[in-house]
């Protein structure tokens, strides 16, 4: 089992591979990305309620892909939307209260991923920022809705997948909490949080399947299960679920990566 200490170095023969972010029981999460020859692990790392309780990887929710043949040059689909992560920041366009198909582009150099989380009623950036980047005990509500989180897996620099956020309309909070590959604080402390204003839509939800969307706003209502910990805040900690690259350390199997 591969694992680190909160804000630790990445290991150099580890490459963060995509595959879906957290996804609640029930559920499922679809992800479109070009994957290069090399061998792939995945691993559930959310964990169930309580304090110094395994994660799920610990428990044998792990998985290893094997991806053979020519690298290609085969391209991503267009998408209804974009997210992009820069070191340390996001940009947004096109999204919409729903299921948003977008293409998140991880153009920075670092580590990155997306947490987008609505604000409570009345709360301020200001507020979640703070939140988000206290050590101390919270003192009051939270400021953001963490029930209606929407969480993308992790990319490398240069990266990009097709992946989905199932947003309400409001303003929301996109954060990343991943560390630097040499370690350190998380980048929300970084400044990686931005706010984000999501819009009512009704022309492209039209567009989309009936039945999903009448599903999504079901996943938008539904309670927070509290018998299953979202690995949210303590994806700062685990890095969450993700599909890792794990490469030899003299094999040269992406001409990016070492």
């Amino acid at each position: 089992m591969i694992s680190s200490d909160e804000g630790g170095p990445t290991p150099p023969w580890l490459f963060a591979g995509g595959g879906v972010g957290s996804t609640k029981g029930g559920k499922t999460a679809t992800v479109t990305q070009v994957l290069q020859p090399s061998t792939y692990y995945v691993f559930d790392l959310g964990e169930g309620e309580g304090d110094n309780v395994p994660s799920f990887a610990d428990q044998g929710a792990t998985a290893t892909i094997e991806v053979t043949g020519e690298a290609g040059d085969a391209e991503l689909p267009v998408a209804d939307a974009t997210v992009t992560a820069e070191d340390y920041s996001f940009a947004t366009d096109g999204l919409v209260a729903g299921v948003n198909r977008i293409r998140f582009d991880n153009t920075g150099e670092e580590l990155h991923h997306v947490i987008a989380i609505p604000y409570q009623a009345g709360a301020t950036l200001e507020q979640v920022k703070a939140f988000a980047t206290s050590d101390a005990p919270p003192e009051g509500p939270p400021p953001v809705d963490f029930s209606r989180a929407s969480v993308t897996a992790v990319l490398e620099g240069g990266d990009s997948q097709i992946a989905e956020l199932n947003l309400i309309a409001g303003t929301y909070a996109f954060i990343c909490f991943i560390s630097d590959r040499a370690g350190g604080p998380p980048h929300a402390a970084l400044g990686m949080i931005d706010e984000v204003v999501v819009r009512q839509h009704r022309a492209r939800r039209a567009r989309g399947d009936p039945a999903r969307s009448r599903e999504a706003r079901r996943d938008a209502s539904a309670p927070l299960d509290p018998q299953r910990r979202e690995p949210l805040i303590a994806c700062s900690r685990s890095r969450q679920r993700c599909l890792a690259r794990a490469q030899p350390p003299r094999l040269r199997l992406d001409s990016r990566r070492p």
